[in-house]
């Protein structure tokens, strides 16, 4: 059967990237992970906006969020030089069942055309709907993704927010739309906006800013698993035995790379 190199049918998450090359700095962490039995984000809630930031910066929404790469085992070497050489897998379908998704990747160097920002539906014969702003600047050239996201998403949430004033602020809003409208409200905030992630196309692939080689996945907040749920413990080899002799329960799923 022919495979796909380039994804795999686990999806990883290297552990303390912020250690880098302290290596018994991040054995101790992943140690505490595997104990714990929980991933969890830094953050306390679950997602930050501020308005004042860029979208394209990956600063408007900082969402509270596990992150995993789907990277095949044996070509983590890149990855690892980025964020360190301790981690742990888990199967897809494990993850998805606790919410996992794939990001949506934000090329902001790309040029938008004028085509792509009205789209067909606002071609549609409904009145009173005016279309998108036009993303050819003054000068004729095309609005770069980074641009045109930007001043969309300020403009998105300035007309959101004063409709949100508004209906909190009326007493005649019956308490299904209040509802409905926070419902959405939430469905953008959490599951469109926070997957989004802006990188810059065209940098080499070793390149730390490089994120669309880690083709990541997201889970907010935190992962809750069982020893049985871990596909591999990825490790220095150095540091197998140790782990077989502090928790022989991963002795099993250990996977040594060089370090």
């Amino acid at each position: 059967m022919d495979l796909q190199r380039y994804v795999s049918d686990e999806l990883t998450h290297l552990v303390g990237s912020k250690l880098l090359n302290d290596n018994e700095a991040q054995y101790k962490l992943l140690l505490k992970i595997l104990k714990e039995q929980q991933l969890r984000s830094l953050a306390f809630n679950q997602l930050t906006i501020d308005y004042e930031k860029n979208l394209s910066d990956d600063q408007m929404f900082c969402p509270s969020v596990v992150c995993f790469c789907d990277i095949p085992l044996g070509d983590l070497q890149i990855h690892m030089k980025k964020y360190g050489t301790f981690g742990l897998s888990f199967s897809k379908r494990v993850l998805i069942d606790k919410g996992a998704n794939p990001v949506f990747y934000i090329a902001i160097n790309s040029k938008v055309t004028v085509a792509q920002a009205k789209g067909i539906f606002w071609h549609s014969p409904s009145p009173a709907i005016p279309p998108p702003l036009s993303t050819v600047t003054e000068g004729g050239d095309r609005s770069t993704r980074y641009e045109y996201f930007n001043r969309m998403g300020h403009e998105y949430w300035i007309l959101f927010d004063d409709l949100r004033k508004k209906i909190a602020a009326s007493g005649q809003i019956p308490n299904w739309d209040w509802d409905r409208f926070r419902q959405l409200d939430d469905f953008l905030n959490y599951y469109i906006f926070s997957f989004f992630k802006p990188f810059y196309a065209g940098l080499s692939d070793d390149d730390k800013k490089n994120y669309y080689m880690e083709r990541e996945w997201r889970v907010f907040q935190c992962v809750t698993f069982g020893p049985q749920e871990v596909s591999h413990v990825i490790l220095p080899e150095t540091y197998a035995s140790r782990l077989k002799s502090n928790l022989p329960v991963y002795a099993g799923q250990i996977y040594p790379v060089d370090g």
